[in-house]
């Protein structure tokens, strides 16, 4: 039991979750009762963690949580790379900001038809006796005035990781900002895409320069398109040779590559063994029709004794019918024939009449 009043932080709780769905799928009741949180704790800690994509919930009723791909990558298991995040920029719209603050700290810049100050965070923590922040505010003042955030490189095993670590650095630069009386307003800035460059470590042959085209816009670490072409390429400038690309998706579908591979292999073997299990359930079947002395065998074989049966009395009916038509057909010719003999007959008849009739009127007259 977990003692009174004692709360565990917002990433315990998600890891906990996490660790607890890799062993298996569970429901919202079995989450609950194994973790022992209060039931809205345990649904805002689990809604977070499906905003995220680091699980999933299947249809109907009880729906059971699952981890996904990026739940395993966060949790860091076996065969999960990490990448070399870097050239990070985080482009944001400026509202509020004391600019005469910025030309006073800021180097400035003229570019082609706005001024740029770059403030070195570094030496500002450093004056202030602050933990080192290694980052760079660009402030772009024109028309539409902006800033871009320059982060140092970090390694991250998952775009939600990355994403996660430009958040919580962003927020040290608001806050030492903030200090040197720069930011005017809490909400001095909007975010609108974060640039970031991936690299990972081979051994493959490739040359260096070598360079591929995606043939479509690249994803932000936020998976927003940006105005960028997708793009790939080999690249030995920190003395080793990587494969570097701007596109995020590209990245995460890399990382996740041993893990999807795992995942798939898991399901081939899944496969198997219902298909053993089938093969199984199919030979039970052939020797159970095949052995006479089941009852179902038995049935069948009196169906079939019936239905010869059956078909011979057909059969017999049928030629009985054939010989009644016959039959019938002869009688109707006679009848036929009978007909035609006796019309003539009564004709003659008549006739004979007639000329008895005749004869005595011709008797009587004389």
């Amino acid at each position: 039991m977990r003692p009174p009043g004692f709360e565990p932080g917002q990433r315990a709780r998600e890891e906990r979750i996490l660790k607890l769905l890799l062993e298996k799928p569970r429901t919202f009741n079995e989450i609950l009762t194994a973790l022992e949180l209060s039931r809205s704790t345990c649904y805002r800690t689990i809604k977070k963690l499906l905003d995220d994509g680091l699980i999933k919930k299947s249809p109907g009723k009880p729906a059971f949580y699952s981890i996904t791909a990026e739940g395993k990558a966060i949790l860091n298991q076996p065969e999960v790379n990490k990448a070399r995040v870097h050239n990070i920029k985080v482009v944001c719209h400026v509202f509020e900001i004391n600019l005469h603050r910025v030309a006073e700290l800021g180097r400035e810049v003229k570019l082609n038809n706005w001024t740029a100050y770059y403030i070195d965070l570094a030496e500002i923590c450093q004056k202030r006796g602050i933990s080192e922040l290694n980052a760079t505010v660009q402030i772009n003042d024109a028309d539409n005035r902006t800033a871009v955030l320059h982060l140092p490189e970090f390694y991250a095993s998952s775009r939600n990781e990355a994403a996660k670590i430009v958040h919580n650095t962003f927020n040290k630069v608001r806050r030492v900002l903030q200090l040197e009386g720069i930011i005017l307003d809490e909400d001095w800035i909007d975010v609108d895409f974060i640039y970031g460059e991936f690299a990972f470590e081979t051994d493959e042959p490739i040359d260096p320069g070598t360079e591929i085209r995606l043939g479509r816009k690249a994803k932000d670490m936020q998976g927003k398109e940006t105005k960028q072409e997708a793009r790939v390429w080999v690249d030995e400038s920190k003395g080793k040779r990587e494969i570097e690309t701007n596109d995020s998706d590209y990245w995460q579908d890399q990382l996740l590559m041993p893990v999807r591979v795992a995942e798939v292999k898991d399901d081939v073997e899944k496969v198997k063994s219902e298909i053993e299990e089938t093969k199984a359930d199919l030979k039970q079947i052939k020797y159970a029709i095949l052995d006479e002395s089941t009852a179902a065998n038995q049935t069948y074989r009196n169906l079939l004794i019936l239905h010869d049966a059956l078909a011979e009395n057909i059969a017999k009916h049928i030629k009985m019918t054939d010989n009644v038509a016959s039959t019938a057909g002869e009688m109707a010719k006679a009848l036929k024939e009978l007909n035609k003999h006796y019309r003539l007959f009564f004709i003659g008849q008549v006739l004979l009449y007639v000329l008895l009739t005749v004869i005595i009127l011709k008797e009587v007259i004389t």
